[in-house]
């Protein structure tokens, strides 16, 4: 290695540098190697050139691992319900309920292996995380079902999806604040837990008091008098705070 050395040094110089190698049980050498490195830190590197698919797998990874994250934090999986990083012990189990292997996926996540659409279609079915957002980015997390209007699903898609699964429903009406009025319904499937998120919002205005959403609130009534006996419902009012 390459040596140093310095003549005619300030004695006042001299005695900090033996002062502060005293102070921290260090070498004289080791002191003075010490200043040097702080003075002249390494150059920085030039940050990886990433292909398409390299930085299209990190960004994958990285949604992955936001998902599953969410999942936890919201405690969907057994002693979970922390903020912070999935466990590699809860993504291995999460594998295992993907039926994949766990290094596929801890690969995955980790940007160093390809989310397949296969397998973003499996995480969808299970979690209920969208395969689009998953695969590209676009739209959310979990996508909202929008009910109640023209353009959105109709209440036979929703209650009675094309499978013969059992569900849960949970009405959820959001009294006060800026989403007055909203309601949600969750379709929770019996078995694996998974969560589809529905939306009513204008439909059931009553405002003005003679407008439409009386018509879409009896004709949505009526439906689940007819069609809903069979369905297991429960109902909640939920009053958010200030700033909701």
């Amino acid at each position: 290695m390459a040596k140093i050395q310095a003549r005619n040094v300030d004695d006042a110089l001299f005695a900090r540098i033996e002062q502060s190698a005293m102070k921290n049980e260090r070498s004289l050498e080791g002191e003075i190697r010490l200043a040097l490195a702080r003075q002249y830190p390494a150059g920085t590197t030039s940050p990886e050139i990433l292909s398409s698919r390299q930085q299209w797998q990190k960004e994958c990874g990285g949604r992955l691992r936001a998902l599953f994250d969410r999942l936890s934090a919201d405690g969907f999986f057994p002693g979970a319900g922390q903020p912070g990083p999935t466990r590699i012990a809860d993504q291995v189990r999460i594998a295992h309920r993907l039926h994949v292997s766990p290094g596929l996926l801890l690969d995955c996540i980790d940007g160093a292996g390809e989310l397949t659409r296969e397998l973003a279609e499996r995480i969808e079915s299970r979690f209920g995380a969208s395969a689009d957002w998953l695969t590209t980015g676009d739209g959310k997390m979990f996508p909202l079902v929008i009910l109640g209007t023209y353009f959105g699903a109709s209440w036979e898609e929703f209650f009675f999806p094309d499978d013969d699964e059992r569900y849960v429903f949970e009405f959820i009406r959001i009294a006060g604040g800026r989403h007055d009025g909203t309601l949600m319904i969750l379709r929770q499937h019996e078995q694996n837990g998974r969560i589809t998120a529905g939306v009513v919002t204008e439909a059931f205005s009553l405002v003005p008091v003679w407008g439409r959403g009386y018509v879409n609130l009896k004709e949505f009534l009526l439906f689940l008098r007819q069609h809903g006996g069979n369905l297991v419902m429960n109902a909640y009012v939920f009053s958010p705070g200030a700033g909701f």
